[in-house]
């Protein structure tokens, strides 16, 4: 139990419950502040959209309106359910995905300011988010092809060119 409650979990496919948007961001961390709550929405570049909201944290989700929301308002919804919890380690699975170029670049400056502060593992594709990587872990059907410092791996896997 100790272990679990030191990891916060971004997964690739977005799951949200009936309810409002500051219950699902609570869910994680219901012993969190609204501060923490606002922090962690600002990390993931979502407050500015939350507070174009007529009801901002109190506008509710549910199958009939969570249409009107975009993959990537959605996604960043997802990873400040991530950010809100204090932990030492941070798992993401293609956090990424949906964003577009100014999510991503919110996402590496997050990233960045946990390096030295949390482990973060991440499953991606995007070179963006591997140029932050000490190291890499490729795999290849399913196996370890190769792992070790980035710069290393990555002049392993694409044959020295860039």
């Amino acid at each position: 139990m100790v272990l679990r409650q030191s990891i916060a979990y971004v997964p690739q496919q977005n799951q949200f419950f009936h309810g409002t948007l500051a219950q699902n961001l609570l869910f994680s961390a219901p012993e969190a502040t609204e501060e923490r709550m606002i922090e962690a929405a600002e990390k993931a570049g979502l407050l500015p959209h939350i507070m174009t909201l007529p009801e901002g944290f109190e506008t509710r989700i549910d199958e009939q309106v969570m249409h009107i929301f975009s993959s990537g308002f959605l996604q960043k919804l997802n990873l400040a359910r991530a950010y809100i919890r204090k932990t030492n380690i941070l798992i993401m699975d293609e956090p990424g995905n949906t964003l577009d170029q100014e999510g991503d670049e919110t996402l590496r400056q997050t990233i960045e300011e946990f390096r030295g502060k949390k482990t973060v593992l991440i499953v991606t594709h995007r070179p963006s988010l591997i140029n932050l990587a000490d190291r890499v872990l490729a795999l290849q059907g399913g196996a370890m092809r190769v792992f070790g410092p980035k710069d290393k791996v990555l002049e392993m896997i694409t044959g020295g060119a860039t």
